[in-house]
């Protein structure tokens, strides 16, 4: 078992997001059984998002046919352990930093003026030793209250259960209900800057993400708003009620 860093940018993640995949090409190292410690880092500062427990790796093709979307274009993809995923939480782990060390010569993070991380020096996938995986999970599991291991929406178990009550499915989709904390995955990011291109290309000037609709722009006099849903956790029928449901809140006064 071997364990590594790989930072994630802070608009690629929603908080309570299942820690059940992830992408890159720099995974040829990566087998079953290790564990990728994923960080991000905001306001110079470090942060752990959670572990995945590698369950397999697989390439581009296998991914989209597991998750039935486009996903991350990357020469590999693994996938966590039934069993092991967790949510999704952010904890500040900077005063780590300085005792954080990799299997290599370049064995520290650097800190730039006034004790700041610029995220340039975690693009590269790191190996961790074990004393520095142990301070890792020990961050971690300072916050039992978090931390939760869910079903994979993608297992057979996990496409059937359907969320419990109303907070467990805000919970799990939390900014198609115009959470403050929301942040951006990037199959939505990536929807949004293709469909703006298309409008511009025809003439039509589209606000994003303006008071919580995805988009809206004029057309001939006539204002139109759409919501964008991109998921992994919901259900396709899930994520259409849901973007149904906010159009039809947002709705009064346009067209849809």
């Amino acid at each position: 078992m071997r364990h590594f860093l790989q930072y994630w940018k802070a608009i690629d993640f929603t908080e309570g997001d299942p820690l059940e995949h992830s992408a890159s090409s720099q995974f040829k190292r990566v087998s079953g059984d290790d564990i990728l410690w994923i960080v991000t880092v905001r306001n110079y500062r470090l942060k752990l998002l959670g572990s995945i427990v590698v369950d397999r790796k697989i390439g581009q093709r296998a991914a989209e046919r597991k998750f039935r979307q486009k996903v991350y274009k990357a020469k590999f993809h693994v996938l966590g352990r039934e069993g092991t995923i967790e949510g999704l939480h952010e904890i500040d782990i900077h005063q780590l930093t300085p005792r954080l060390r990799f299997e290599s010569n370049n064995d520290r993070l650097r800190f730039e003026q006034g004790g700041r991380i610029n995220g340039q020096q975690l693009q590269a996938l790191r190996e961790l030793t074990q004393t520095s995986a142990d301070l890792l999970a020990a961050a971690r599991n300072s916050k039992p209250e978090k931390r939760r291991t869910i079903t994979s929406p993608t297992s057979p178990e996990g496409r059937k259960r359907k969320p419990s009550s109303f907070a467990k499915l805000k919970q799990a989709y939390d900014y198609a209900l115009g959470m403050v904390g929301r942040t951006v995955i990037p199959a939505h990011h990536n929807y949004q800057v293709r469909l703006r291109r298309f409008l511009l290309a025809r003439g039509v000037e589209a606000n994003m993400e303006k008071n919580f609709v995805d988009v809206d722009f004029k057309l001939e006099g006539e204002h139109y708003i759409g919501e964008i849903k991109v998921t992994t956790y919901l259900t396709p029928q899930q994520a259409f009620r849901a973007a149904v449901g906010q159009v039809i809140c947002l709705s009064s006064g346009y067209h849809t």
